[in-house]
């Protein structure tokens, strides 16, 4: 549900801004990276779920590689489309912020105050 709204979210910003076929582009290529994540992940996931072998240290490493993996992404997207970043800075700054930064806070600050 989280992930939808974000993208209808983004559906509705991009059409208002008349920035569609960049935010297509963007999401494409998002959702290309995570399909990859998921793709890697899928060998740990049944290493974890069919061994007895529980370690906080290996959960918190795959936590950081996924972490240093999707800032990765982020810096690629940035360096492909930095022409037409700079071209937009505001609204560039404003997706950011928006739908990007601000669910995961009040992801977070939902979470910690549950």
């Amino acid at each position: 549900i989280f992930i939808l709204s974000k993208f209808l979210i983004e559906k509705i910003i991009a059409t208002t801004f008349g920035v569609e076929e960049i935010i297509e582009q963007f999401n494409l290529q998002k959702v290309t990276f995570r399909t990859y994540i998921g793709l890697l992940l899928l060998p740990v996931s049944i290493f974890l779920f069919y061994s007895n072998y529980s370690s906080n240290s290996l959960i918190f490493t795959i936590i950081g590689i996924l972490l240093v993996i999707n800032i990765l992404t982020y810096l690629i997207s940035l360096k492909n489309y930095q022409n037409l970043i700079f071209g937009k800075l505001f609204y560039f700054i404003l997706y950011l912020c928006a739908l990007e930064i601000a669910p995961y806070y009040f992801m977070y600050y939902w979470f910690t105050k549950s």
